[in-house]
């Protein structure tokens, strides 16, 4: 699957957050307990899609949050 670029007006995202360090073992596992809770979001806006949202990047601890999340309306 090649990746797509895909500009969108803005939305917001709601999930379960962590932080984090490149490649870090905690975003698979926040994965695996995000998605069987994703049925308990209320207002989905797209259902059956998630995203992985990182930001707030600290270049001296190479440290970012991390959010697994779905969009709402």
């Amino acid at each position: 699957m090649e990746p797509q670029l895909v500009t969108k007006p803005a939305f917001t995202v709601v999930g379960m957050l962590l932080r984090a360090t490149p490649m870090s073992p905690e975003i698979p596992q926040l994965w695996g307990r995000f998605a069987p809770r994703m049925d308990e979001i209320p207002n989905l806006a797209e259902p059956h899609v998630s995203y992985g949202v990182m930001g707030n990047y600290d270049t001296a601890t190479s440290q970012f949050d991390y959010l697994a999340g779905c969009s709402v309306t």
